[in-house]
């Protein structure tokens, strides 16, 4: 990552998107504009995440020698779109950012070719509706198995970590979950048969939280039905589930920075804290890479 030494106070996360195999832009004209500017046009690149870069992660990541990300030759993504995040609360101005990201190509094609696998909850107040001032706050995510089947056999599949895996499987980027629009209607005590995200979003800024009130929220929240979406963007895969699978939690361990590197000695692998924080007054600036 090439994060511009004069801006690191704004630069707050960075994302590289792979484009869908099937999109078509015009390679003297790419899109390069503010999200919300060219939110049409860059649609078949706004799904498919591969690297994602936050404050605290590390510059450099080096992938195990059996693996490498592939890119150009006859890989069929042809598009990738850098998405850059500024968190700007002091509102300063006539600010310019070279930040981006640089690829080292090896002299040897590698054995696997690696692959980036989302985990998680979907960034809408559907899946994240935390009440104020929380200590703790617990919002389960779950991944069935027949999500991820695929790919070469088990004896054959060594995955890293969360986020980067080998073998890579071209049709699994996420595997996301949220509360079902039928159980965030029976809280709002309505019976619209479509469901609006912006006036869930205004009745939860409206709620006027007590302690008791947050504790019932978790209950909510710990038998909520869920939507899981998983797959890429070309043939995305919806599922309802009713409840999750009964596990035991493990115990929670405070995050310090130390905690965020972590060195692995057995393939000379340096991974990094890879989580998306969103912060306010974020602003969002997007460019398309043509491979």
């Amino acid at each position: 990552m090439i994060i511009d030494s004069t801006n690191q106070d704004l630069v707050h996360h960075l994302l590289i998107y792979e484009c869908d195999p099937t999109a078509q832009f015009d390679d003297n004209n790419l899109p390069d504009d503010l999200c919300n500017e060219i939110y049409l046009q860059t649609a078949p690149c706004a799904y498919n995440g591969a690297i994602i870069w936050d404050v605290g992660g590390n510059d450099i990541v080096a992938f195990p020698e059996e693996a490498g990300y592939p890119i150009g030759g006859d890989f069929l993504i042809k598009y990738y779109m850098v998405q850059i995040h500024y968190n700007n609360p002091n509102q300063l101005s006539n600010r310019t950012d070279s930040s981006g990201i640089r690829f080292y190509i090896g002299k040897e094609l590698r054995q696997y070719d690696l692959g980036y696998l989302t985990l998680g909850t979907t960034s809408t107040p559907r899946a994240l509706a935390i009440p104020p001032k929380m200590e703790r706050f617990i919002v389960d995510s779950y991944c069935p198995a027949t999500a991820t089947l695929g790919g070469e056999r088990a004896e054959d599949e060594m995955c890293r970590h969360v986020m980067k895996y080998y073998p890579r499987m071209n049709n699994m980027y996420d595997c996301l979950m949220m509360n079902s629009p039928q159980i965030w209607n029976s809280m709002m005590n309505t019976s619209s048969s479509s469901f609006n995200d912006s006036k869930l979003m205004e009745w939860l800024l409206n709620l006027t939280w007590t302690l008791e009130q947050a504790v019932q929220w978790q209950e909510f929240y710990n038998i909520a039905s869920r939507v899981l979406l998983y797959g890429a963007s070309s043939n995305l895969q919806f599922k309802f589930m009713s409840d999750l699978p009964k596990y035991q939690d493990l115990k929670p361990i405070a995050c310090t920075k130390d905690q965020t590197i972590n060195q692995t000695t057995s393939s000379q692998t340096t991974t990094m804290n890879e989580s998306i924080s969103y912060t306010s007054r974020i602003r969002q600036n997007i460019m398309i890479i043509l491979i």
